[in-house]
């Protein structure tokens, strides 16, 4: 990499270039099927423990309903246990919109919930249309931010001058040279 004057090196090739992929996806893609193996068995285990989740909460909400069979009906204990199944339900449904969001580029999931809600583009099992919320609200997507190392003359058109630092004016302004 180009260095300046200083000595530190030039940041432009990272800043115009195109060295970094612009996501993870796009990345994986690019990669040999010996990184992708070693990718898969890092996260084979946060994919199980993902999966055992969604299944505990959906045996969860079953037993809640099930239970909500066998009371009175519409005594305040049966209402009570359909309102928290219904609840858990909702909360799982939001959690699978929230990766397919993810997924799918959206910059801002809890505003692009509201969005999909909203319009009626969330199935119930938490997958949206998100053809349709892209048309409707177009700018909960877009590009992700590319973040480049700083330079303390970026913005400014020129270059900190040399020489001076916040150590040697302290010493300056004490009379410790």
């Amino acid at each position: 990499m180009p260095q300046n004057d200083d000595g530190q090196e030039d940041n432009q090739e990272n800043e115009n270039g195109s060295e970094t992929p612009p996501d993870f996806e796009s990345w994986i893609a690019e990669q040999g099927d010996d990184v992708k193996a070693l990718l898969d068995g890092h996260t084979k285990g946060l994919k199980s423990a993902l999966d055992k989740e969604r299944k505990r909460a959906g045996d969860l909400e079953k037993s809640l309903r099930d239970a909500a069979k066998d009371l009175e009906k519409g005594s305040e204990a049966q209402n009570t246990l359909l309102k928290l199944s219904d609840e858990l339900a909702k909360a799982q449904t939001a959690n699978n919109f929230y990766v397919a969001a993810h997924r799918a580029g959206v910059n801002d999931p809890d505003l692009a919930y509201l969005a999909a809600e909203k319009n009626g583009l969330i199935r119930s099992d938490g997958s949206a249309d998100f053809a349709k919320l892209k048309e409707t609200y177009p700018q909960l997507f877009g590009a992700v931010t590319k973040i480049v190392k700083g330079n303390p003359g970026n913005g400014t058109g020129s270059q900190p001058t040399k020489g001076k630092d916040m150590n040697k004016f302290i010493r300056a302004s004490s009379g410790r040279q």
